[in-house]
């Protein structure tokens, strides 16, 4: 983040947008990711219902529900999940609490440095679920769209993923 002549307290402010911006981000990725991972029910009608009911859920009930599904050796992944969520929860619930004290004894940078460090992992997570998401929409193309009219539209749609997320 470029701080243009920005006070402490903007710059502040600017990295609270930056970790809620992100946060919204991440929410999106599990939206798109959870709903695979019941295999209760493996079907398009069933992913579908699961989306839908996922939808206007929070990220701390998103993330909970893709640390459940998770196997094997994930345990970093997932104490970075609850980190970040944990993390994003208090400077969104519980900023006053937290921060006050250091902002009012003029700890501003302090505040600060802690804030960039929460957008780094929050930004560390994105690039991590971002593989999960282009890996299961280019199985949906090459399985569920193969030899389809849809086909070169989830082609170019996964190459814009691709392309967007390099760039980040």
């Amino acid at each position: 983040m470029v701080d243009l002549e920005l006070g402490t307290n903007q710059r502040i402010v600017c990295a609270i947008g930056v970790l809620v911006l992100e946060s919204q981000g991440l929410e999106q990725l599990l939206k798109f990711i959870v709903p695979m991972t019941d295999a209760g029910d493996p079907s398009i009608a069933g992913i579908l219902d699961r989306a839908s009911a996922l939808a206007s859920k929070p990220l701390g009930l998103l993330s909970s529900r893709f640390v459940d599904a998770c196997v094997g050796d994930t345990d970093s992944l997932m104490a970075l999940i609850k980190q970040v969520v944990s993390e994003r929860n208090e400077v969104v619930h519980h900023f006053g609490h937290r921060f006050g004290p250091l902002l009012a004894s003029g700890h501003h940078a302090e505040v600060l440095d802690e804030l960039r460090a929460r957008n780094r992992r929050a930004r560390e997570l994105r690039h991590l679920l971002q593989p999960i998401v282009l890996a299961v929409m280019e199985a949906l193309r090459d399985g569920v769209y193969a030899n389809t009219s849809e086909y070169q539209e989830m082609s170019e749609l996964c190459m814009s993923l691709r392309d967007r997320w390099a760039e980040q």
